[in-house]
């Protein structure tokens, strides 16, 4: 039995990941195309204020982050507010940089009666304000961002 090696390798390039690459690219011997393996990702920094209809910071409220509005997901970021009602932080867990434009943010009282009880509210993506801080390489980093939102809840009756 003959091997035809040119079958072979190509094949095995295949199996290994080459393929992927366009055919402009260096591997078919053009001029352009980097091949790049990863995924796009970008830097977030969450951050927001939480008051009750008065107008009076709310301490202990846990603010839940979900990157995709309509799909649960592994990687919620859960924070809770000071005693001046604000939360914040830098780097959020998960990656997409287009999930901030389908995200939602739930702000629930978890401590009691510790400082009143109040309504659990959720802020969709059209109370949330998205800036990007850094721009993008053109690559996969898609940059930084600061998304922030400001949430009054109701007390509850």
């Amino acid at each position: 039995m003959k091997i035809n090696w040119k079958y072979a390798m190509s094949g095995l390039l295949a199996i290994l990941g080459f393929g992927s690459c366009d055919k402009e690219g260096p591997i078919f011997g053009g001029g352009g195309g980097l091949c790049m393996y990863g995924q796009p990702h970008a830097n977030y920094k969450f951050l927001g204020d939480v008051k009750d209809e008065t107008g009076e910071a709310i301490p202990g409220i846990r603010v839940v982050f979900f990157p995709e509005e309509d799909k649960p997901s592994y990687v919620n970021d859960t924070l809770y507010t000071d005693q001046a009602g604000h939360f914040e932080k830098d780097q959020l867990k998960y990656s997409w940089p287009d999930e901030a434009r389908t995200a939602k943010v739930k702000f629930e009282d978890v401590d009691g009666d510790a400082n009143g009880r109040f309504e659990t509210k959720i802020v969709k993506r059209d109370g949330l304000t998205v800036k990007q801080t850094k721009k993008t390489d053109d690559a996969w980093y898609k940059g930084d961002f600061t998304i922030e939102t400001k949430a009054v809840l109701k007390k509850e009756q």
